[in-house]
Parts: C-alpha cells; sequence; structure tokens
C-alpha cells in the first residue's frame, strides 16, 4: 500500500525543513559588503553574509546601489544597513545626498525602509533587546544620534550637539548592557574623540579626547564597538595631515592607523599586535569577545582590494577570512550568546584576554 505524508498528519516535517532552513543562516556568522561578483560599478556594492571560515558565501542584495555599514540583528534573523538613494553632487559628499536606512531578514527577503528623511540616515547599531535602533541622521539639521521603536517606527534624539556648532557625530554603539551609546565625534581641524553618553541623552562625556598632531594634522578615533563585557570598547585610530590637492586642502591618512582598546576611565589604551604592513579599517568583536574581525587593505596599495581578517586576542594568530580578489569591508560578526546561534557560549571574560597579551 502507497503511504502519502503531510505536514498535517506528520508535524515533524515542518520541523524538519524549519531546521535546514536554519542552519543555513545559522552557518553565516558575517555579513558584509562586497563588489565581488564583478557586475556593480566601482562605486556600488551588495550584501553579503558568509561563515567564520570564509566560505558559504551568499549575496542578499542585487540593486546595484551603495550600501553601508549592514548589522545583524541580536537574534540574527534581521540584518538593518544603509543605502545611498540620491547620489550627492561630484566632489561635494553630502550636498543633495540621501541616505536612507533599510531591513531585512537573513536571507535578503522581505526588504523594507525604515526612514524617509530624503537626507542622510545612516551608521545603524541594534538595541541588545532587538527591539530598537539608534542610528546617526542630519534630517533635523546637524547630524545626530537617534534611537527608532521598530515596533510603531517612533524616533527619539539621543544627542544634542548642535549647540557647540560644527560638531560631528557618527558611528553609534549600543552598550551590550542596553543604557549607553558610545559613537565618534569630531569638530573642524581638531580630529576626531570617542564619547559615551546614556541611552537619554544625559551624562554624555569623552572616553578618548580629540589630538592636535604638527603640520596641520590631526589624529581621529573612530568606529567604536562595544566588548560583550561591557566595559571595554574597541576603537580605530589614525592619523590624518592636511594635503594640498589643487586648489583644495585635504585631510590626508598618513600612517598605518591601529586598532585600539580602552575601557572607561583607563589612562592608556591596549593595542592590538597587528602586522605592520597592513592598513587598517575599522573592526568589531567576534566569538564572543575573544577574537576581533576587521578590514585592511597592503600597505604597497592601499587603494586596493579590501580584505576582511580575524585576529584571536588570546594567541595573536591573524587569518585572513575573505581571501578574495574584490573589495570586502565593513563586516559585523552575529553575536552567539543568543540561543539562534549553533555556537552558545558566555561573553570571554576580560581577564583571560588580558592574561594572553602578556
Amino acid at each position: 500500500m502507497r503511504t502519502s505524508i503531510s505536514k498535517k498528519h506528520h508535524p515533524l516535517l515542518g520541523i524538519i525543513c524549519l531546521c535546514v532552513f536554519s542552519s543555513t543562516f545559522l552557518n553565516a556568522d558575517i555579513v558584509f559588503l562586497s563588489d565581488r561578483d564583478g557586475s556593480v560599478p566601482t562605486y556600488e556594492c551588495e550584501v553579503y553574509t558568509m561563515n567564520d571560515f570564509g566560505g558559504n558565501a551568499q549575496r542578499l542584495t542585487n540593486d546595484l546601489l551603495y550600501k553601508a555599514r549592514p548589522k545583524w540583528s541580536p537574534n540574527g534573523r534581521k540584518i538593518v544597513f544603509a543605502v545611498e538613494i540620491v547620489k550627492p553632487r561630484q566632489n561635494d559628499w553630502g550636498q543633495d545626498q540621501t541616505v536612507e536606512l533599510f531591513i531585512m531578514d537573513a536571507t535578503g527577503k522581505n526588504k523594507r525602509q525604515l526612514t524617509d528623511y530624503k537626507h542622510l540616515s545612516t551608521h545603524p547599531t541594534w538595541s541588545p533587546n532587538g527591539r530598537s535602533i539608534a542610528f546617526m541622521s542630519n534630517h533635523a539639521g546637524g547630524p545626530e544620534i537617534y534611537k527608532m521603536d521598530l515596533s510603531d517606527g517612533n524616533i527619539y534624539q539621543i544627542t544634542n550637539n548642535v549647540a557647540e556648532g560644527g560638531v560631528m557625530v557618527q558611528a553609534p554603539d549600543w552598550s551590550p548592557g542596553g543604557d549607553k551609546i558610545v559613537y565618534a565625534r569630531s569638530m573642524p581641524r581638531t580630529g576626531t574623540e570617542i564619547y559615551i553618553t546614556d541611552i537619554s541623552g544625559r551624562n554624555n562625556r569623552p572616553l578618548v579626547k580629540a589630538e592636535k598632531l604638527v603640520k596641520e594634522g590631526v589624529r581621529i578615533h573612530t568606529s567604536p564597538k562595544w566588548h560583550p563585557d561591557n566595559e571595554h570598547i574597541l576603537y580605530r585610530n589614525a592619523s590624518l595631515t592636511m594635503v594640498q590637492n589643487g586648489n583644495i586642502a585635504v585631510l590626508e591618512i598618513v600612517d598605518h592607523g591601529a586598532l585600539e582598546i580602552r575601557k572607561e576611565f583607563d589612562a592608556k589604551p591596549q593595542k592590538l599586535k597587528l602586522p605592520k604592513n597592513l592598513v587598517f579599517k575599522t573592526g568589531c568583536w567576534a566569538e564572543n569577545g575573544s577574537s576581533v574581525i576587521f578590514y585592511a587593505s597592503l600597505d604597497d596599495d592601499p587603494d586596493a582590494n579590501n580584505d576582511i581578517y580575524r585576529y584571536d586576542m588570546l594567541t595573536h594568530n591573524i587569518r585572513n577570512i575573505s581571501n578574495h580578489s574584490s573589495k570586502n569591508y565593513s563586516p559585523h560578526w552575529i553575536n552567539p550568546t543568543y540561543p539562534v546561534h549553533t555556537r552558545d557560549k558566555l561573553p570571554v571574560q576580560w581577564a583571560q584576554l588580558k592574561r594572553g597579551h602578556h
């Protein structure tokens, strides 16, 4: 006699299908941007995911638009990212430019727009419970950091730097404890510093102050990221100097940069022991804080392709994850402390990592 199987009589079939689907995106530890398919123009890029070893790369978007800063939701089921809707006028960044925030499933489906300000809305970061997103926007004048509740779309302003005049804020990162935001801010010709504020916008204070350098130079401290211990913060440190480009003076990076870690009220940062032949860009924590992933280019051609690397905090070993002849950048690692992820562990304690650096 022929036997038929239906979901109605065999609910385990649905569970099996769900497990197969889940394993696909559970293997995607890293979301990042790339032009690796070869069909996008130089300025554009697409959102991809890959596993921790650089395999199983999946393209999630296909619209030939410039994108920035994709971020996993805490449960790994959503990705938020910025999309440039209208390009700026040539050599005039920010003028007439429109960048909005979008959200989609981890598979690239069900994409929808979150902001519609016709200005710059970028640098998204998730709240630990996944119910809200903080981001930078200049829709009300100067750039400020805002919070959006995803349930109703309501917006709340966190920072209020307009009174200081000329202040630029960017790159907010929500603390694992949920009560603070760390971000980068700068003023003309003073460099970039790292600030921390309560989620209410109160108690705004510096973590790393701006530094003036000789010969019209400044030091920038950018892209801060909280460690899972809710205390230490990773950020990029680089030096810029004024260079004449025709009739325009522009700031250019004059060193390879460094990735540093600092705890609030600590006098000195800890520097990662990284190769001297790499020009470092931004990074983030991985594997519960036992590793850092970042993107960088080789120093013999800093404008060439970027690759994504992983640095082990205990052994100092570094590995090229993307290892691809294309531009690969803006990586973000899924937080494995949530049950949705296969490697379910507690955050690595900072004392363990500190011992690894002795």
